[in-house]
């Protein structure tokens, strides 16, 4: 009659036979489950950094913009005519005839030169142009073009004067003495199709 195994021998033979087809497919499934779960998470974090990124340069582009926007602003110049002409300048216009939205803005440069500045909307971009202002009318002036800002639904601007308060248009209609005069204040609204409204106020004076 035969012994039965030692317990040693037991335990030997049980650690000697590995693991079960059900147990091999528990750990491939851990494994996958691990995986797809470390991939989800890797995947999210490289799009929210995209994303974190892209809106970061969205705001860095909108205050470039409304940086350019200020300065060439604060650098408005009202000459009661220009030299070698009796017609008075206009110092600044808003365009809005035959669906125009331009800004027209008489502007001094770093040399005290006077140029021209246009702030104009086309589609959903709003682009910035200026040239020197030209005295002599002899040549056209050559434009320089640049690009501000996009995805613009609309943009808006208001003129304050102590006379008349809020304005939707500059010169006011039919008040010749403000002609060559700069409002008090400008109020410009951006309309963005991604991100809402954005309102600034800027003190000419």
């Amino acid at each position: 009659m035969s012994c039965p195994p030692p317990a040693a021998a037991r335990r030997a033979a049980v650690q000697q036979r590995g693991l079960t087809l059900i147990e091999l497919l528990i750990a491939l499934a851990i494994f996958a489950l691990i995986g797809t779960l470390t991939w989800q998470a890797s995947s999210q974090l490289i799009l929210s950094k995209d994303r974190l990124e892209s809106e970061h340069e969205r705001w860095r582009e909108i205050e470039r913009a409304l940086l350019i926007i200020e300065n060439t602003l604060m650098q408005a110049v009202a000459p009661a005519t220009i030299q070698g002409h009796g017609n008075r300048a206009p110092a600044l216009v808003w365009h809005t005839d035959g669906g125009q939205n331009r800004l027209e803005v008489l502007s001094l440069t770093a040399r005290a030169a006077p140029r021209r500045t246009h702030f104009v909307l086309q589609g959903d971009t709003l682009y910035w142009r200026r040239h020197p202002e030209s005295f002599a009318r002899a040549q056209p002036p050559r434009e320089e073009s640049d690009l501000l800002l996009t995805h613009l639904r609309a943009v808006r601007w208001r003129f304050w004067n102590p006379q008349t308060g809020w304005q939707d248009r500059w010169p006011p209609p039919q008040n010749e003495t403000l002609l060559v005069s700069l409002p008090t204040a400008i109020r410009i609204e951006l309309e963005f199709t991604d991100l809402g409204k954005l309102t600034r106020t800027y003190a000419l004076r």
